[in-house]
Order: structure tokens, then C-alpha cells, then sequence
């Protein structure tokens, strides 16, 4: 439900008896743009599919389309990442196509040996402002304060100690 068109996601434009207005590839430009036959450029960050789907009927009625019926499908999500660094064995970015949680994500990644849990730092942006948020997990593993995962959003950044 969650899910906007991001840079360097691959999208899916069908055009019913338009076949030549349609693309099974068009790839989110660093711009936030893809570009299509008669319309070319058109803005597409940041919006849900059936967002777009409105945004491109509109555009091909004003290039003088008679009743454009489009649909707009997912090839590939190339946006929805978290990263993981510091005290894992395997730190990098994850592909957050599925729910997940933080603990999730570090049996992932794996602890190195000796590093305890605690005092873990997710950094997440909203509103344009990052926002520290902290996570033990020697006490999760303990039995203590199990609601404490916190479910991952596109983007966070989390910060295992060593």
C-alpha cells in the first residue's frame, strides 16, 4: 500500500490498442522522468501506480488520444532498500520488498562474534529530517521488551556497533 514509483524503477506502460505508445521497460531516470512516444518526458516520482495511471490518461487525451485506456505495472523495485553496517558480518543494502524488521534484518546480515547489540542506531529520514532511533538487542533476545522491533522503511540506515 505503501509502495511510490522511485528512481531507477522499471515500469510496465500499456496503452490498450495503442501498442506503440506501450513499453514493458521504462526505467525511472535519476530526474524522477520516464519517457514515452507523444507525451515523452513525464514526472513519475513519488507516485502510486494508480497515480500515474490517472497522470498518463490525462496526458495522452491532451495529445489528442481518443478514450487512452492505460494501465501501469511494477517490472522491478529498485527503490525499496535498507542498509546495514558496522558489527555484521555481511553489511551493505537489502532489498525491503517484504515486510521487516530490524531483527530480521540483523540475522540477515549476521553479528560478528563479541559484538553485544547494543546501543543499535536506525537513522531514518521523514519530512525531510533524519531522526535517530535506538534498538537493543541483547535485551529483545532476553525476553525484555519484545514490541521493541521496529518494522524497516525504505531507506533507514541501521548502525550495528562493534
Amino acid at each position: 500500500d505503501d509502495y511510490v514509483v522511485g528512481v531507477g524503477d522499471v515500469l510496465i506502460i500499456t496503452y490498450w490498442e495503442e501498442p506503440k505508445m506501450s513499453t514493458d521497460s521504462a526505467v525511472v531516470r535519476p530526474d524522477g522522468k520516464i519517457t514515452l512516444p507523444l507525451i515523452n518526458d513525464v514526472d513519475v516520482k513519488g507516485l502510486r501506480t494508480d497515480q500515474l495511471q490517472v497522470r498518463l490518461t490525462e496526458l495522452s487525451k491532451d495529445e489528442g488520444l481518443k478514450d487512452p485506456r492505460v494501465s501501469v505495472g511494477v517490472r522491478a523495485i529498485n527503490t525499496r532498500r535498507v542498509y546495514i553496517q558496522g558489527g555484521v558480518v555481511k553489511g551493505g543494502a537489502y532489498d525491503l520488498n517484504t515486510p521487516m524488521t530490524v531483527v530480521q534484518l540483523i540475522s540477515m546480515a549476521g553479528l560478528k562474534e563479541f559484538v553485544s547489540g547494543k546501543n543499535i542506531l536506525i537513522v531514518r529520514e521523514e519530512n525531510g529530517k533524519k531522526r535517530a532511533i535506538k534498538f537493543n538487542l541483547q535485551e529483545y533476545q532476553e525476553g525484555k521488551n519484545l514490541d521493541s522491533d521496529i518494522p524497516l522503511k525504505p531507506g533507514d540506515t541501521i548502525t550495528v556497533p562493534e
